[in-house]
């Protein structure tokens, strides 16, 4: 078995693969597309299985599939429990992919839960839906605080299309009718957004 270890970053990754022994067998970084950096991780002929970690970050899931399809094992490491277990002060690229090849020989990833891509897929879309909702309210409170502000009774409620049509309706002095038709403006988009995100 070899075990590679791979700091991954927006445009560069460190690589760090140990023997079965444990020791180092070889250290590079990659630059440019995932393809390539996992071509390097497999040369061509070789027969000995490998094992990878990384840590956790913001995209785990974009790099644990490929690697899925040719590696024996793909640990994505807790990035705080990994520097519990080394108790390691030093940080650079090098060290970052030597400590996941580390723990991997030790038996001792402190490994995080994967989902599958469509759950990925789902949840990516539960927080897009959420976030547009949040955007949606804060737009709702700024129209109800302008309505309450130049004392407008609040004769329609502004969670359902009749009561936005009723304030779009008012006539109102030529600043105030500015900020809530730019705001008005704004709403739109998100309700319809927030439709076609089932």
């Amino acid at each position: 078995m070899r075990y590679a270890g791979i700091d991954v970053h927006q445009s560069m990754s460190a690589v760090y693969i140990l023997d079965e022994n444990g020791k180092q067998e070889s250290a590079f970084t990659g630059r440019g597309p995932w393809p390539k950096l996992i071509e390097k991780l497999r040369p061509e002929g070789e027969k000995t299985p490998l094992a990878v970690c990384y840590e956790a970050s913001n995209g785990y899931g974009f790099l644990h599939d490929p690697l899925s399809k040719f590696a024996h094992s793909v640990s994505v490491a807790h990035p705080g429990n990994l520097r519990l277990i080394l108790r390691s002060k030093r940080k650079n690229d090098r060290l970052d992919a030597e400590r996941p090849a580390q723990v991997l020989v030790l038996g001792e990833v402190p490994e995080v839960y994967v989902p599958g891509q469509n759950v990925r897929f789902r949840r990516r879309l539960i927080t897009f839906r959420s976030k547009a909702i949040d955007a949606r309210t804060r737009i709702k409170n700024r129209l109800r605080g302008l309505r309450r502000r130049n004392g407008i009774l609040p004769e329609k409620s502004l969670c359902s299309r009749r009561g936005v049509d009723w304030l779009a309706a008012l006539e109102r002095d030529e600043p105030t009718a500015l900020e809530r038709n730019l705001l008005l403006g704004e709403l739109g988009p998100f309700s319809v957004r927030i439709k076609r995100i089932k």
